[in-house]
């Protein structure tokens, strides 16, 4: 008799496919929860494996388009989106994201037409987004000179999370002097122009606002009044010769780099102040008063 082959496998011991578990069996909840962590064309391409998976990309939750990691051409990006979109009707989604950056070059050789479908696109996109009430929306759009955000967008209700980086070569305002957004807990803006009548405008429609932050912006105002706001962050940003804080809930407070032409801040009625870091490359005043 021959001695058993070290390297042979018994009869009892499961094979490799035997001991991987079976997704078939698995929820459909859960099914589209690992979706939701695939790339957006990675997704789709999963319909073909069975029936079960047709559908099921439809249902997914979160959806991260980037223009840095699509492979292929402008077109080819606004053809996927749109059809994706479309496809997935109204869904429920909890989070919309979109990077899509138009170089200081290709902006300047394309034609005006095509330039106009990318903006196009944008704003149709970000409807059907909104059509979906989503919780979270991230906005990335770089060089689209003339990109309006609709208006739909500081209105909806169900928003929790807003952020956006909406850089133009003009310098004509994206930010409306209305916003109604009752629901919104987190703020970020970067590279937006903030004035008096804007900055007092996203305070007074952002009742539940927790937490704000503001990066590489154009701070014209002079005073910021909120009873909500605990988390207030600064980051690269140009400021007025004087501004005043007025937040009496306010915890956290964050001034960091450089902020020219401001030259004095005041803390009125900052009684809930914990934490303060400013970090600046010259010096600037600063008071605290009703604390």
């Amino acid at each position: 008799m021959e001695p058993p082959n070290k390297h042979s496998r018994s009869n009892d011991e499961p094979t490799m496919s035997q001991s991987l578990p079976d997704l078939s069996t698995l929820p459909e909840s859960v099914l589209v929860h690992i979706l939701s962590f695939m790339d957006p064309k990675e997704a789709i391409q999963t319909c073909v494996l069975s029936k079960q998976w047709r559908n099921l990309w439809t249902c997914i939750p979160s959806l991260n388009f980037d223009k840095r990691v699509f492979k292929g051409t402008g077109a080819a990006f606004v053809h996927f989106v749109t059809n994706m979109l479309y496809f997935r009707g109204a869904s429920k989604l909890h989070t919309f994201r979109l990077y899509w950056q138009a170089s200081q070059q290709k902006v300047s050789t394309c034609s005006e037409e095509i330039c106009q479908i990318h903006v196009s696109a944008a704003r149709a996109w970000i409807f059907s987004a909104l059509s979906c009430k989503p919780v979270v929306i991230s906005l990335n759009l770089q060089g689209f000179t003339n990109l309006k955000l609709p208006h739909a967008l500081f209105t909806c209700a169900s928003l929790e999370q807003l952020k956006l980086y909406v850089f133009k070569n003009n310098e004509e305002d994206v930010l409306p002097k209305y916003v109604n957004l009752p629901n919104l807990k987190k703020l970020r803006l970067r590279s937006f122009t903030l004035n008096n009548p804007v900055m007092q405008g996203i305070l007074s429609g952002c009742p539940l606002l927790d937490k704000l932050f503001l990066c590489g912006c154009s701070l014209n105002f002079s005073e910021m009044k909120s009873d909500l706001v605990r988390e207030f962050i600064i980051v690269n940003s140009r400021g007025s010769g004087v501004v005043e804080i007025c937040m009496p809930n306010l915890v956290s407070l964050y001034l960091v780099n450089d902020f020219p032409r401001l030259t004095k801040l005041y803390l009125k009625n900052t009684p809930s102040l914990v934490n303060m870091f400013v970090c600046y490359r010259r010096f600037v005043e600063y008071y605290i008063s009703g604390t």
